[in-house]
């Protein structure tokens, strides 16, 4: 599992003239597709194969986004099953396989292009034109993202396809998510959608306030990523200082705070920093839940600590405001 451990600080240098309204102008807007429907009343319908339970073992159709079971197919499970009849009872185990045929229009050829899927349940494995878009996805109550920009063609009409399995192979998913005091539900139960950008779109809170010519200090424990996202922040005209930080080290946080402080006054704080894991409670390991107590928790608060204070140093600036978040 990657850990995307990211913080950023940013200053001004001149005087604080900067509105949420020069952002948004400067920014630029992404344009939205929607494959599916945008809920469960307003759907789009797709091609669909149901391996198991009822309506089971032909291609038919079914509306997206829904559940597979309150459409008529496959079988009901409730989640305290095992209680019910013990543990040896058998969950019901079919899978989805959904197919989804869409254009994208000739002025997006020059953009970033992703996939994104509010929610499915539960793991999820997605084709473009018959080549992975990526790793497949486990979890069933967060959305997830594919950059699809190199498998879509302009020319004709591109296949969607997604094998949706209702278990997870992942034993700790089940766990977390199946084992419940619920029905067990299989589908892609949230809305599908295109999204597209400028070749060189806004990815990073650093890169967005860079380009609105503020002083930026970057903190990222990754000192590959963080250099990129330096050098795309200079690409765009902005001012962006790269320091290399691990969040659970408090020597660490008090040596990027003193490097910021000495390029000028901090006036905003912005965190970006977070981990996952999912387990059940009994299986979940403490050590990494120390980590993220320490990651989201502690180093939040500590840099809030470090930095609250600048803001209210005699500045030629007009006065700023301090966040995080």
């Amino acid at each position: 599992m990657k850990l995307f451990i990211k913080f950023i600080i940013s200053l001004s240098l001149i005087c604080f003239l900067h509105t949420r309204g020069v952002l948004s102008n400067q920014s630029p807007e992404k344009q939205i597709q929607y494959l599916s429907g945008r809920d469960n009343e307003n759907t789009v319908t797709w091609d669909f194969f149901c391996t198991g339970g009822r309506k089971s073992g032909y291609w038919t159709k079914i509306e997206v986004p829904s559940h597979w079971e309150q459409q008529g197919f496959g079988s009901y499970n409730y989640g305290r099953d095992y209680y019910t009849y013990g543990r040896n009872v058998k969950y019901a185990d079919e899978k989805g396989m959904y197919r989804y045929e869409f254009s994208v229009p000739d002025s997006w050829q020059e953009k970033e292009i992703m996939l994104v899927f509010e929610g499915s349940m539960t793991d999820t494995e997605v084709k473009i034109n018959g080549k992975p878009a990526g790793e497949i996805h486990q979890g069933s109550f967060y959305r997830f993202t594919y950059n699809i920009t190199d498998k879509l063609l302009f020319d004709r009409l591109n296949l969607l396809e997604v094998t949706v399995s209702k278990m997870s192979s992942n034993h700790s998913v089940n766990r977390a998510e199946r084992y419940a005091d619920y029905w067990i539900f299989g589908g892609i139960f949230r809305p599908v959608y295109l999204e597209a950008y400028p070749k060189e779109y806004i990815e990073r809170t650093a890169i967005a306030a860079a380009a609105n010519k503020l002083m930026t200090v970057g903190l990222d424990v990754n000192e590959e990523e963080g250099k990129k996202t330096q050098e795309m922040a200079h690409e765009m005209g902005g001012q962006m200082i790269f320091v290399k930080t691990d969040l659970t080290r408090d020597e660490d946080i008090e040596y990027a705070v003193k490097e910021a402080a000495q390029i000028g006054i901090i006036k905003y704080l912005v965190n970006i920093a977070g981990i996952q894991h999912i387990d059940a409670v009994e299986d979940f390991p403490m050590e990494k839940y120390d980590l993220m107590q320490r990651l989201m928790l502690r180093a939040p608060f500590y840099l809030s600590k470090l930095t609250i204070p600048f803001p209210s140093m005699p500045s030629l600036c007009l006065p700023g405001l301090l966040a995080a978040w």
